[in-house]
């Protein structure tokens, strides 16, 4: 045992010397640690020899075990000091609070929600014992220095901000943090940071100044638990099972109960074009729980209202930017409990309103942007003196508003072969104009957008909206696919890695398309080892003229186009022929802002047979430009297509 004991220490003295010269430490702490480290390494081969040789004096035995005992001790704590902050080791015997202070919905959202995430994820290694990188990351002044490499965050541009930039980057990736074999960052919260520092990562603004509808509110909810006083409500409903709310929770839908210890439940969906009706449906096992609907931005119609109006216990429902018409208020107001609806950009009108009156517990409507005009709105009011009608924010005379970009109102970006593209922009009197060639579009010379768009595949089709006396719109950018024949099957040859695995051959034809922030959507295939290669067979031999590969390009997480792709066909899986070699332009700088799904369309020689092989093979080596110049980039796919 001792002779393990001596060999390991001074191993394990060995490495600590090694990742001292990461460096970023305390410079006294990092000195002591070191020499009562390699002292421990030293005493215990001096047990070693004193046992061997001196085995009658158990008195010098005892002492050096003492020593020994005492450096190991009083050197671990100087080693935690280092990497988890001072006091560490003696935190869990102090009886204090640990929270900075009491969380109130007047609390800021940074203070509320953002820090405990940096805390739990950032502070070990970013602290004023050990600042990697030259960062500190426990006040607010010392974020905002940042370190060697500047700001961690872009306020308004979270593409280009260093720290999402490096929570995207693959975990295997020496850049990537948190580093790999510490904790990492989930999804949820990897969303709500990039919410928060694209909406302007504004660390006084309150929790009560968001909007109930804002993104960045939704996804914090789940994070923030009011201290129990400030919980006026109770419910006598049991509570549903863990097991069955994390069931019903996924990437585009998100379950959590309201409040700590309640069993009141809220549901948000999120991603339009990701929206899945049997979802919807799928809640009705806790309609009894769910107080809290959000259904905003999603293409939900007037006949989903019928599933809406089972959840009895529903106060507070969104439904900004849907579909529903005047039809859907008399299945809303079903729903006894509810006491907030928000109907902004709906094609609610002012004989709809006229219902209002004839709701149980309705306290407040939000009806920005609707067929309500505001001679309409004021009589509302006057009209149901219970109800607040809220028109939204009021600009003032000569303050000038940006646009909104618009949006596509086909759900998916796979296309039938007879459907077209729609645009659409909710504020009247709008302009859409779009390019087709990859360019962006301008206010004067790009076609306008008139009615639906006919042409099918468009490598990069972008879009912004124009109005006098607006700022126009950022510019958008989408990529459309058409259906195609279907193959019966799909394999893999080369493994796809492991995080990045999708459900195999079938992820490649079954027709869901990935989030491109979201590179952990069980939509992606990734690959970097090896390139991409996969089977597809046909019960019937088909007569195909072109493939088309729809992928992820994220410059800066070192997601890039296929370097080159194969074709290949036969009448059997082992006798193929090579029919086209295409390749695709590459970037030739690293655009910060660039993360989104492109598409490759590969015209092939008119050819009727049942089985086809792609290869489409990475790039082996990123340029100089490059921060990882040298390195392997990774290919990722969700989707092939054959026509």
């Amino acid at each position: 045992m001792l002779q393990v004991t001596a060999f390991t220490a001074g191993l394990t003295a060995l490495m600590g010397f090694f990742l001292s010269r990461e460096g970023g430490y305390d410079e006294n702490i990092l000195s002591k640690h070191k020499i009562l480290g390699i002292t421990t390494a030293i005493l215990s081969y001096t047990l070693l020899i004193v046992y061997k040789s001196f085995p009658e004096k158990k008195f010098v035995f005892g002492t050096t075990i003492i020593l020994s005992l005492t450096a190991m001790i009083i050197g671990s704590h100087f080693g935690s000091n280092l990497t988890h902050g001072e006091g560490f080791v003696w935190q869990p015997l102090r009886n204090e609070n640990t929270e900075e202070e009491k969380i109130t919905d007047s609390s800021s959202l940074f203070t509320a929600a953002i820090r405990p995430i940096l805390r739990s994820k950032c502070f070990s290694c970013h602290n004023e014992k050990k600042s990697k990188g030259g960062l500190i990351m426990t006040t607010e002044e010392k974020i905002l220095e940042g370190g060697k490499n500047g700001p961690i965050w872009k306020s308004g541009d979270a593409l280009s901000s260093h720290i999402i930039e490096k929570i995207n980057l693959p975990e295997d990736e020496k850049k990537h943090m948190p580093p790999k074999g510490k904790p990492q960052l989930d999804q949820d919260q990897i969303d709500l940071l990039f919410a928060w520092i694209q909406s302007g990562a504004d660390m006084k603004k309150t929790m009560r100044d968001y909007a109930d509808d804002d993104t960045v509110n939704i996804l914090a909810a789940k994070f923030i638990h009011l201290p129990k006083e400030e919980i006026e409500k109770t419910y006598s409903f049991a509570a549903a099972s863990t097991s069955t709310i994390q069931k019903l929770s996924g990437p585009f839908c998100s379950v959590f109960p309201i409040s700590q210890n309640s069993p009141a439940l809220q549901a948000d969906f999120f991603v339009r074009e990701k929206f899945d009706r049997k979802k919807l449906e799928d809640l009705l096992k806790v309609k009894e729980q769910i107080v809290v609907l959000n259904l905003g931005n999603m293409p939900v119609t007037d006949a989903d209202m019928k599933t809406v109006n089972q959840f009895t216990n529903l106060e507070r429902l969104v439904l900004n930017n849907s579909l529903i018409t005047n039809s859907a208020i008399g299945e809303i107001k079903k729903l006894k409990s509810l006491q907030s609806l928000s109907l902004a950009g709906t094609q609610i009108d002012k004989n709809a309103a006229q219902s209002f009156s004839q709701f149980d517990s309705l306290k407040e409507v939000f009806i920005w942007n609707t067929k309500i005009s505001a001679t309409e709105a004021d009589e509302l009011q006057k009209q149901n003196k219970k109800i607040k009608f809220d028109r939204g924010y009021i600009p003032d005379e000569n303050e000038i508003l940006t646009l909104t970009p618009p949006n596509v109102k086909n759900e998916e970006f796979i296309l039938a072969a007879n459907e077209t593209i729609e645009l659409e922009q909710k504020i009247a009197g709008t302009t859409i104009r779009y390019t087709v060639d990859g360019t962006d579009p301008d206010s004067t010379s790009s076609p306008i957008y008139n009615s639906p768009i006919t042409r099918w595949f468009y490598p990069r089709f972008k879009a912004k909206s124009i109005k006098t006396g607006w700022y126009s719109s950022p510019v958008t950018s989408f990529s459309f696919f058409k259906t195609g024949i279907k193959p019966s099957g799909a394999e893999l040859i080369n493994k796809p890695n492991e995080k990045y695995k999708g459900s195999g051959g079938t992820t490649l034809i079954d027709g869901k398309k990935g989030l491109a922030e979201n590179f952990n959507d069980p939509a992606w295939l990734g690959f970097r080892e090896e390139p991409f290669v996969a089977t597809f067979y046909f019960d019937t031999a088909q007569t195909i003229n072109s493939i088309s590969i729809s992928y992820n390009e994220s410059v800066q997480s070192y997601l890039m186009p296929p370097a080159e792709v194969e074709v290949w066909a036969g009448e059997s899986i082992d006798k193929l022929k090579l029919l086209k070699k295409a390749t695709v332009a590459q970037p030739t700088k690293e655009e910060k802002n660039v993360v989104r799904v492109e598409g490759m369309k590969i015209d092939i020689p008119q050819s009727t047979y049942k089985y086809y092989k792609i290869v489409a093979k990475n790039v082996l080596k990123l340029p100089t430009w490059h921060p990882g110049k040298g390195e392997k980039a990774w290919i990722f796919i969700d989707e092939i297509f054959f026509n």
